[in-house]
Parts: C-alpha cells; sequence; structure tokens
C-alpha cells in the first residue's frame, strides 16, 4: 500500500514527533524537505511535488505552504507542538494580515494562520488558544506530548549550579523591543553567572538566529557564557538537578518542570501577553531586572496532556479515517 500521507514539518523535532504519531496510528508516509527558503516558491514546489505523488493528506506545523495545499482540496492536519499561550499577540507577519482583515470585518479561514481541516495538540492552553482564534472546537483533539518523559533529573554529586536561559525568536515574531530586552536579560543574569563563578548557557529557540556570542564578546563576564546547540532530546537528556532554567515562556521549559527542574520565569514588558500566560496556568513570573538566582524553585504545573498511543490509533480510525 502506498503513503497518501505527507509530513510536512519545520523543525527536527516535530518531524520526529509527527513520525511517531503516524506510526502509532499504523499509517505509512512520505516526508517533505522544504527546497527554498522563499515561502511562495517553497508552497509552489509544495503543491508540484504532492501532485506528482498524488497525495492527499498532509500533516505538520502551521505555515504558509500548508495552508496553501488545503486551498487545493488536500487535507491539511495541523500539528502544534508548541504552547501558544497567547491569542491576542500578533507573532508573525500572518498574524498581522489576520488581525488587520479581521478588523475590516473579513474572517474567511483563508485568512487564519491557523486554519487546518483537523488540528492536533499537546496542551490545554493551546486548545484555548486555537477557540479563540476562531477554529471550531470539533476540529481540535488535544493528543498530548508524545516526546515527553516522566522520570525525574537524574541527581549528581556536585554542588555547583549552572544557569540555562532559553530564548524566544522575538526578532522572527516582529517583536524588536522585546528582542533587545531579552538581550538584556541575559545580560543581567550572565553577569550574575560570572559574580557566582558559574556558567550561564544560552539555548537558543529554533527561529532565533542572533549571534549571541558577537554580542558579549568583549565583555568581562563572556568567558561564562556558552551556546548550546543540542538536539532537543539530547538537551533534555543531559539536563540535571543543579540547572537553573530562566524563561520568559517557553514549550522547553515547561517540559523540564515535568522532571522536577528549578526555574526562574520572568517577565518582559515588551511582551505582557506572556505574563498573562504564566498567571492563566498559576505561574507569577518576575520582572528580570530584579530577580535572583536564589529566586530559582522547583515549580509544580502540569501543562502537557498526557499522550497514548492507543487513543492516536483510535483517532485515525474513527475521526481521521479518510488520512
Amino acid at each position: 500500500m502506498n503513503p497518501n500521507i505527507c509530513i510536512s514539518a519545520e523543525t527536527p523535532e516535530e518531524l520526529e514527533e509527527i513520525k511517531t504519531i503516524l506510526s502509532d496510528a499504523g499509517k505509512k508516509y512520505i516526508t517533505y524537505e522544504p527546497k527554498n527558503r522563499n515561502k511562495i516558491y517553497d508552497s509552489i514546489h509544495f503543491l508540484i511535488y504532492l501532485k506528482r505523488r498524488k497525495i492527499k493528506t498532509i500533516i505538520g506545523a502551521p505555515c504558509l505552504r500548508n495552508r496553501v495545499a488545503r486551498l487545493f482540496g488536500i487535507t491539511y492536519i495541523s500539528y502544534l507542538r508548541s504552547l501558544h499561550p497567547s491569542p491576542e499577540a500578533a507573532s508573525s507577519l500572518s498574524d498581522r494580515i489576520y488581525f488587520k482583515l479581521k478588523s475590516l470585518g473579513i474572517k474567511k479561514n483563508i485568512f487564519n494562520p491557523y486554519s487546518a481541516n483537523i488540528c492536533l495538540v499537546t496542551a490545554n492552553v493551546t486548545e484555548s488558544f486555537l477557540i479563540a482564534r476562531e477554529i471550531e472546537k470539533f476540529r481540535i483533539f488535544n493528543i498530548g506530548a508524545c516526546w515527553l518523559k516522566k522520570e525525574k533529573l537524574p541527581p549528581i554529586e556536585a554542588t555547583d549550579i549552572s544557569l540555562c536561559f532559553i530564548t524566544q525568536a522575538f526578532s522572527e515574531h516582529l517583536n524588536e523591543k522585546a528582542h533587545q530586552e531579552q538581550v538584556n536579560a541575559i545580560e543581567r543574569f550572565s553577569r550574575l553567572a560570572y559574580e557566582k563563578g558559574t556558567t550561564l548557557t544560552i539555548r537558543k529557540h529554533p527561529r532565533d538566529f542572533y549571534n549571541y556570542l558577537a554580542h558579549f564578546h568583549n565583555k568581562e563576564h563572556n568567558t561564562k557564557i556558552k551556546i548550546n546547540t543540542d538536539t532537543p532530546i539530547n538537551f533534555l537528556t543531559n539536563f540535571n538537578q543543579n540547572n537553573i532554567i530562566i524563561s520568559s515562556f517557553s514549550t522547553l521549559a515547561f517540559e523540564l518542570l515535568q522532571s522536577g527542574a528549578k526555574a526562574i520565569f520572568i517577565s518582559l514588558e515588551s511582551a505582557p501577553s506572556f505574563y498573562d500566560s504564566f498567571r492563566k496556568i498559576g505561574i507569577t513570573p518576575l520582572r528580570w531586572e530584579n530577580a535572583k538566582i536564589e529566586d530559582a524553585r522547583i515549580i509544580e504545573a502540569i501543562v502537557f496532556n498526557k499522550y497514548d498511543a492507543d487513543n492516536i490509533k483510535e483517532l485515525f480510525k474513527n475521526k481521521l479515517k479518510d488520512a
């Protein structure tokens, strides 16, 4: 039986997780690899790719090529692995177009960046986000996080702590003020790490292209700054009890909370919607200008839903039987 599903992912972790989901569902698939960073050319190439292979269903993250494919009669299953906390915030050019058209009374689904035939999400916060973004509830299925393991972080004998700042891709989301504020926050925590004689590791968002090492090159405390480029799985595996997360709002940070990691969640004046999102799940973030290393603590916050392979089989058998 030839595969009739194509995976159209944006990041390596999305790709691997969708493979897991489809394997659990007993589905055969092929994988599309984008050939051009120009989104228009990529969308055209993708349509040709699907037509030649007679593919009728695609699954992947919200992006232009997947939404365009839907316009041409392809069934689009959207997979949102990350937490989407702020429906009122415009985090991309597509968002800004959507909000502008909405203000003019134009609400057609073709302009909605999250429009899809089916939406698979991993957490309640993202389900609420989609409903607020005018996605019909019957299209949304909360399948949980297939990659998330429940093991606690490994104990270690060393007593030295290290800090890990998990960034957001504010520049990519057209919020330069928040990007600069994030850089300032990183600089503050790098100084705190230097004063403590420890390191600050910067874990960059996949779409955060800023050169932090160049920024800190001539600063005294740059010797204590590292950039982490591990795969997400290796990063999670190598984290231990003496590592402290610092984040303004990150899917990866909440993954680590599940394993008992200590965290300092900070608020940025230029990204107020993140503060509201924290409050919705019972966390009060600290102003980054005032936060101290001693503020780190274990936070009990269950954000992701539990993944069940048997539920995936039933979902594709009954609700997605044509996929």
